[in-house]
């Protein structure tokens, strides 16, 4: 079934790669439904929004297809990421083809389950996408979309928010202990306080991130209410995680210690989940 949607696209000579859905198929605690979350709203809403442009960024390795053409083209693996199926998706951009998506093509991955496991898997990730960026800074240049639009987007993630979240997180928890404070001693709120705006300003970001997920469930075309409930609980403590594996790959980055693929501990626990 996944194989037939991949090679669809194919039909059109312009198509260098074609990218399918990743699911988690090990939710077995916390941790593992938060990633269920992240990879709901990052292909259905992010991937979707990318392939309009021409814009995806990453074709991932558990589903995915390639033109051998373009990928001769593009110069083959170079292996000089730890990422490398973005850097090739990048690198068949920058040949001259579109990449698309197909969301019902789909694999289900074991996620790691430990908070060891992720932040060791989300070092590579972040610290390969910075150099992937930094590789192919030239798509930016020449007004790619995957470079103009999606390599500055995911840039502008990985590298500023991942600095300045942790700030707002922090003023977050000091508006809302301040609110509560106020609150059951004062009997009222004054709404025109810095600490309550940062409060305020943050629930309408947990906001849109119920509406995001919600239009993730209806391109995905089915509901989850398990997961759809633990939108709000990413921001405490899920998200934070992903700030420092960015953080930390910024500084290994910068003082030149990088990481290798290494290899992740499976336990065979990945089921299909529709």
């Amino acid at each position: 079934m996944a194989i037939r949607h991949l090679v669809k696209p194919f039909k059109d000579p312009e198509v260098g790669a074609v990218s399918g859905t990743v699911e988690i198929g090990n939710r077995v605690n916390f941790l593992t439904s938060c990633q269920a979350v992240e990879y709901l709203y990052t292909q259905h809403i992010l991937r979707r929004a990318y392939e309009t442009i021409d814009g995806i960024i990453v074709v991932p390795g558990a589903i995915g297809a390639w033109r051998t053409d373009a990928v001769r083209k593009a110069g083959g693996v170079s292996g000089q990421t730890v990422t490398e199926d973005a850097d090739l998706t990048v690198a068949v951009h920058r040949a001259g083809y579109k990449v698309a998506y197909r969301p019902r093509a789909k694999s289900y991955t074991e996620a790691p389950s430990t908070i060891r496991a992720f932040l060791r898997q989300r070092l590579r990730w972040s610290l390969g996408m910075f150099q992937v960026y930094w590789k192919h800074k030239k798509a930016v240049i020449d007004g790619l979309p995957v470079g103009f639009f999606s390599i500055v987007d995911a840039a502008w993630y990985g590298l500023v928010t991942s600095i300045i979240y942790p700030i707002v997180d922090m003023i977050f928890l000091f508006g809302a202990v301040y609110w509560t404070f106020t609150f059951v001693t004062q009997g009222t709120v004054d709404l025109e306080t810095f600490p309550v705006k940062i409060t305020l300003a943050v629930l309408l970001l947990a906001l849109a991130d119920f509406i995001n997920i919600l239009a993730a469930f209806i391109f995905a075309r089915r509901f989850e209410i398990k997961l759809f409930l633990l939108v709000p609980l990413l921001r405490l403590g899920y998200r934070q995680l992903l700030y420092i594996s960015s953080l930390r790959a910024l500084w290994r980055a910068l003082v030149g210690k990088l990481v290798d693929w290494g290899k992740a501990k499976r336990k065979g626990t990945a089921t299909i989940q529709d």
